[in-house]
């Protein structure tokens, strides 16, 4: 594989340890994007966002070339010494969050950039954010290079896309520019629509795609509603597990400008949410998951001449029906072949603790058949020459 990065100088070999004692992982692409940074500096993973960077190794001569990765990927600036008196990730993000963007910034998210089979990306849901991928990178395991695509208009600064096709373009796109080689899609909720269209567009480029969509499939665009405020108020709260179910429609009974500071606050204070991220980013949050979730109501698939695996939540029946009855929520109509492999939970939990055992094992059984298809065909390839 072949990315478009900031020289950085070579990078040690990556090496897996032990998750350290009161580990805490990234929550938003800003620590994301410096947890890769720090990890490619010092050949180490995982990192927590409070651990002290020296005590990692992280000196004067590493801390250049890693703020100078990161800024590269945000946007904005934050220098060496800056990186180096923050002492640890959470409070380097602080600094940069507050900064205004000046450069790009990157939809491509590093959540684990190895050398390896062939790499995932993870494509957002509709809140926009790629975090819920950086547990089931881990759980695959350090071998197994794992990218995020996130939106960059989570920067209240840059303007959303409004279709599904418009991100879908874009995101193949930074794809196409910066990938070498075969490559997998893999997207959750209303991240796998997008990959779907993504694949589509890389496909008809004559690029080697295989595609795993979680718990997604046209079938689920009757359940948005024709105003998806309330609803995406709901998601918000449960994203940041601030209740019950019960407590969620409360939430969002209240309306947005009574409830978007509550959920600041409080996601805050149990630390879903990172010190400085701030109400305005929490507003751009619910807006593009309106926007996204609008956009998905509206959008009409086209087909696709692959093979595409669905994993789909067992227990999904109960509140996100399918429509037609298929069991492959839509899929079958559309696609040239459709697998369909159960796992345990409901839709939101889907990438939940308690399943990414399974999610992982089947996701990584896929990759693993694909990597091994696409030898052969080099190898006849090969041997036609």
């Amino acid at each position: 594989m072949a990315t478009t990065t900031a020289s950085a100088g070579a990078a040690p070999a990556l090496r897996s340890r032990e998750l350290p004692e009161g580990y805490a992982p990234p929550r938003d692409p800003f620590e994301i994007q410096l947890v890769a940074a720090c990890s490619r500096a010092l050949g180490l993973t995982p990192i927590g966002i409070r651990e002290p960077l020296a005590e990692l190794g992280l000196d004067e001569v590493s801390a250049a070339p890693t703020a100078s990765l990161a800024s590269e990927r945000l946007g904005r600036g934050i220098d060496g010494s800056e990186l180096a008196a923050a002492g640890d990730v959470e409070s380097a993000a602080v600094i940069m969050r507050a900064r205004p963007i000046t450069g790009r910034f990157d939809c491509v998210v590093p959540i684990q950039a190895v050398d390896g089979p062939m790499p995932l990306f993870g494509i957002h849901p509709a809140g926009g954010h790629v975090s819920s991928y950086t547990h089931l990178a881990r759980e695959m395991g350090v071998g197994q290079p794992f990218y995020g695509i996130h939106s960059p208009a989570l920067e209240p600064s840059l303007t959303p896309h409004e279709s599904v096709d418009s991100l879908a373009a874009e995101y193949a796109g930074a794809l196409d520019r910066r990938v070498d080689g075969p490559l997998a899609l893999v997207g959750w909720s209303f991240g796998g629509g997008v990959a779907f269209e993504m694949a589509r567009r890389l496909r008809s480029a004559g690029r080697d795609v295989t595609l795993v969509i979680l718990d997604f499939g046209p079938d689920d665009q009757a359940t948005v509603p024709e105003d998806p405020e309330d609803v995406c108020l709901m998601l918000l709260t449960y994203a940041f597990r601030l209740g019950d179910q019960a407590h969620c429609e409360a939430m969002a009974a209240m309306g947005r400008e009574r409830a978007l500071p509550v959920i600041e606050r409080r996601a805050t204070e149990n630390g879903k949410l990172p010190p400085g991220f701030g109400l305005e980013r929490l507003r751009r949050m619910h807006e593009l998951n309106v926007i996204n979730l609008t956009a998905l109501k509206a959008h009409r698939f086209g087909t696709y001449d692959s093979k595409l695996t669905l994993l789909r939540a067992s227990d999904r029946e109960a509140h996100m029906p399918s429509e037609s009855g298929d069991p492959a929520l839509g899929w079958t109509a559309i696609a040239a072949e459709v697998e369909v492999l159960d796992t345990p939970g409901t839709h939101f939990d889907f990438l939940g603790r308690a399943n990414l055992p399974h999610v992982a094992r089947m996701l990584g059984e896929q990759v693993g058949a694909a990597e091994a298809r696409s030898a052969r065909a080099r190898t006849s390839r090969a041997h036609a020459k």
